[in-house]
Order: C-alpha cells, then sequence, then structure tokens
C-alpha cells in the first residue's frame, strides 16, 4: 500500500464511523417516536392488551386489562401468563393463553367468559406475531 493509500483510508474510516453513528442515531429516534406511539395508544384504548413473549411472559399489559382482569401492570410484566392469570376466576383466560400458543400462527379467534362475584366478561383474543417473535 502507498502512502497516498494508506491516508486515504486513515481519512474515510472516520467519516464512515461518523455516518454510521448518526445513522444509528436517527434509528433510535424513530424507534422512540414510535414506542410512545404505540404506548399512547395502548394506554387510551377501552380494550384490554396483554402482551406475551414466547417463553409465556407478560411484557405489557394496558390500563384497560388491568380494571377488567383485576391485574395490576407492576405485578404482572415480567412474570410468566399462568402465574399472572393464577386467580379461578381467569381460569378461562389462562386457557385460553394456552390454547393460542399451541395454535402458533394458525388462525384462532376464539372466546370465553370470565365470571367473578357476579360480574361477567367476555374475553376475546387475536393472535399476531409482534416484534421480537419468530
Amino acid at each position: 500500500m502507498t502512502v497516498a493509500s494508506e491516508a486515504a483510508v486513515s481519512a474515510a474510516v472516520p467519516c464512515a464511523t461518523n455516518q454510521m453513528t448518526a445513522d444509528l442515531q436517527t434509528i433510535n429516534v424513530e424507534l422512540e417516536r414510535r414506542r410512545r406511539y404505540i404506548e399512547t395508544i395502548l394506554a387510551n384504548m377501552t380494550a384490554g392488551v396483554v402482551s406475551i413473549d414466547d417463553a409465556g411472559t407478560v411484557t405489557t399489559i394496558n390500563e384497560a386489562a388491568e380494571r377488567l382482569l383485576g391485574l395490576e401492570s407492576r405485578s404482572a410484566v415480567g412474570h410468566p401468563v399462568a402465574e399472572v392469570f393464577s386467580r379461578r376466576a381467569l381460569a378461562p383466560a389462562r386457557e385460553l393463553v394456552a390454547e393460542l400458543r399451541a395454535a402458533g400462527t394458525r388462525p384462532f379467534p376464539p372466546s370465553r367468559s370470565l365470571e367473578e362475584e357476579g360480574s361477567r366478561s367476555l374475553v376475546r383474543s387475536f393472535l399476531d406475531a409482534c416484534s421480537g417473535s419468530k
């Protein structure tokens, strides 16, 4: 390699590194914007939404789901769904999650009725692969 080509490479590396850093910052800003947007939608929905990862751990729960299912986010997120839905009244929801997980990606829109202390709720499920899923 000549002195001139070594100088060109030495000059190009910092420029490429700076460009990659700028690109990563732009991507991170966009991801953060999308995350806030989705969180805003979930927080303002009247439908209850509980997200469960491939390992069966609750990853998110919105306020409507907390209210409808009698759960608290702080005791649900990060815990196995079987533990979170352990109350007897939530057994139909626990069974529904097991069926959905077994169904994989096949269409499977079941519903269940949850009853507790004279109140009744209909639980509908929609299975969708989200980010982080295979």
